[in-house]
This record gives C-alpha cells, sequence and structure tokens, in this order.
C-alpha cells in the first residue's frame, strides 16, 4: 500500500508546526530609509496609556507585521473570513514576541517519528517472513 505523497506532506507540515513557540523579541526600530521593516507574524501585549483603566494589558496576534514610522501595523485575523488592519503606537507595545522553532523539540519528534516507522517496518517484515 503507497501512502499519496499529499498526505505525507500534510503530516510532515503538522509535526513541524507543533514545534514552533513564541519567543521574546525586542520592538524594533523604524528602517533608516524610511522602508517599512517586516516582521511576519508577531504577538502583541499593549497597555491601554495613561488615559485608559490602570494596569489594562491585552494580546493580539498579527500576521504581515511592519514598522511603519511610530507605528506596529498588521492583519488580525481573529475573526475568519474577515481579516482587518490594525495599527498599535510603538509607545503602547510592552511586548513583541515572533514565531520560532523549538530545535530541541523538532528533534525530538523526528527521532520519535523515525523510531516508530523503523519498528513498525522491522515488525511488519518479521511477521510477513512466517509465510
Amino acid at each position: 500500500m503507497r501512502i499519496p505523497s499529499f498526505v505525507l506532506a500534510a503530516l510532515g507540515a503538522l509535526l513541524l508546526s507543533a514545534c514552533m513557540r513564541w519567543q521574546s523579541a525586542p520592538v524594533p526600530a523604524p528602517g533608516a530609509s524610511g522602508e517599512p521593516r517586516v516582521l511576519g507574524t508577531a504577538r502583541l501585549t499593549t497597555w491601554s496609556g495613561p488615559d485608559g483603566p490602570a494596569g489594562l494589558r491585552k494580546r493580539i496576534v498579527l500576521r504581515d507585521v511592519r514598522v511603519r514610522g511610530d507605528s506596529l501595523v498588521g492583519w488580525d485575523g481573529s475573526i475568519p473570513g474577515q481579516p482587518r488592519r490594525v495599527a498599535v503606537h510603538r509607545i503602547q507595545v510592552t511586548g513583541l514576541e515572533s514565531r520560532g522553532l523549538d530545535w530541541l523539540k523538532t528533534g525530538a519528534v523526528v527521532v520519535l517519528t523515525v523510531v516508530t516507522v523503523w519498528g513498525a517496518t522491522a515488525v511488519y517484515v518479521v511477521s510477513m517472513g512466517d509465510v
């Protein structure tokens, strides 16, 4: 029985995406030439500012984040099918996290997968030897 290649690709993508984690990053300054800096997907922790309730913090996950002037601009996809553009002033950002690969977990998943496939193949070969 042959497994379709798209199934293997989907399984591989699922295994590797499970090994991603949020990593703290500094809020970058805008580019010197005025060009926006692209951050990709980021999780921002913001505060309400001096006019809002004290200590109120909010987390937002944005796609295609760019640093433009004094703001971070990206797309909020919290409502499926209705992405909205969001801009947050740099002063309001108290934390910035970007997606990164966790090499230790990725290595463990790959090794565990190889051992499992090898073991299943060994059991299959041994069971077919008695036929």
